[in-house]
């Protein structure tokens, strides 16, 4: 691995022998509260685990040498991995086993060991935020706005609770990949409107500046952001709400999310406390 592939961002070390490594791979350190999240709630289960943040810049390189090996002068085993841009298709391809969803959308965002195997999947929670919004996602006219692995995976578990799912990209060839990889129609993001759609799932990176014309939203139309920003609704949930639409914040997805992961990688429901980080 090149460059720093490792931080330590626990506020909250184990107090006694550690005996399980966990992490988020990729990504950005200043902006994942991921390990705040998950090292608040071993420490509340008193589980021997520590949460890190690690940076490779080559997959295969940080999942021969530290994966396989152990955490360098830690001597233990890594046991469950959040996966972010740019290495969830490169998560996908080391699993033994993988969910439906991951298989479909070609990428996935968390990896559980089994023994000695890894399986692949992909946690959102988003159909479950929007059930306890009383919004059925059957029938909705829906666009996804971003195909990479976060906007495919939200399409592929939309598609599957039947809502009628277009792809929005800006860029032409991942575009065209997710439409053929999901058999689902795509749209360039600079010729799109919102105002066709009943649900308009943001699932770009943009959460300081607005990933379409909020405008043009219908009046009865749901928003959802899977980005977010510490202490403050995105611009996109902010224009939103100033017109009384239905908005998910990103902070919801994240709390969802990580409460999904947390329960595949140790089997409990995450705590309280530790759902407070991610809501803010």
């Amino acid at each position: 691995m090149s460059g720093p592939a490792l931080r330590d961002r626990s506020s909250h070390p184990p107090s006694g022998p550690l005996a399980a490594v966990y992490g988020i791979v990729g990504g950005s350190e200043r902006l994942s509260l991921a390990p705040a999240i998950f090292n608040i709630g071993f420490r509340r289960l008193g589980l021997p685990a520590v949460y890190l943040s690690f940076f490779p810049s080559d997959f295969g390189a940080f999942w021969r040498d530290l994966v396989a090996n152990g955490v360098p002068d830690l001597g233990v085993p890594v046991w469950g991995l959040t996966i972010v841009s740019p290495h969830k298709e490169a998560a996908l391809a080391v699993a033994a086993t993988t969910g439906g969803r991951a298989e479909r959308a070609g990428a996935a965002n968390c990896l559980v060991r089994d023994g000695d195997e890894w399986h692949a999947s992909n946690t959102s929670g988003l159909i479950d935020l929007l059930a306890a919004e009383a919004i059925d996602p059957r029938g909705l006219q829906t666009a996804v706005v971003g195909c990479g692995g976060a906007g495919r995976s939200i399409a592929a578990e939309l598609s599957a609770h039947d809502a009628a799912v277009t792809l929005v990209n800006r860029g032409d060839r991942r575009g065209r990949y997710a439409s053929e990889l999901l058999g689902l129609p795509w749209t360039p993001l600079s010729g799109f409107s919102p105002r066709g759609f009943d649900l308009v799932v943001n699932a770009t990176p943009l959460a300081r500046e607005l990933p379409f014309d909020p405008g043009e939203l219908r009046p009865r139309s749901v928003v959802a952001d899977l980005a977010y920003i510490a202490g403050s609704p995105t611009k996109l949930v902010e224009a939103a709400r100033a017109r009384q639409l239905v908005a998910i914040d990103g902070r919801k997805v994240l709390a969802a999310e990580t409460g999904a992961q947390f329960r595949l990688m140790t089997g409990s429901p995450l705590p309280a406390d530790a759902v407070k980080v991610a809501l803010g």
